[in-house]
């Protein structure tokens, strides 16, 4: 049986950092635009302050992000009551990084968010932990 322990904040940690490094994901351009207004999302990201080491991984890119909602998949019938465009979803994320300092990595997809995750933490690692 093995047990898993629930992350406060973000969506992946290291075992034993947990309480510096935090790594959150969002898996869309669509996911962030329903999450950067929510009161939810920015008490999560208010709790990032406290770590050393914060990250949001989107599985997008900048161009996914600026052309949204084109391409996002969505059904006709959500994509007519879209509000947001993609420049202003992107000045909510650079607002809200810049306010809750937390650092933004687009890795355009989720096979590249992975790496990047790994590699995140492997250098947390590195640092934290010298051998």
């Amino acid at each position: 049986d093995r047990q898993y322990d629930h992350l406060v904040t973000g969506d992946y940690s290291i075992k034993g950092l947990e309480s510096i490094f935090t790594i959150e994901r969002k898996a869309s351009v669509a996911e962030i635009a329903q999450n950067i207004h929510q009161d939810r999302f920015k008490r999560e990201l208010a709790r990032l302050k406290d770590f050393k080491y914060k990250y949001l991984l989107l599985e997008a890119s900048l161009n996914d992000v600026l052309q949204f909602p084109i391409g996002s998949n969505l059904p006709r019938s959500v994509m007519s009551k879209i509000r947001a465009t993609g420049p202003f979803i992107l000045r909510c994320i650079n607002r809200l990084q810049v306010e809750y300092n937390f650092n933004v990595i687009y890795c355009d997809n989720r096979f590249n968010a992975e790496v990047v995750a790994l590699n995140l933490m492997k250098e947390v690692i590195r640092l934290e932990c010298p051998e």
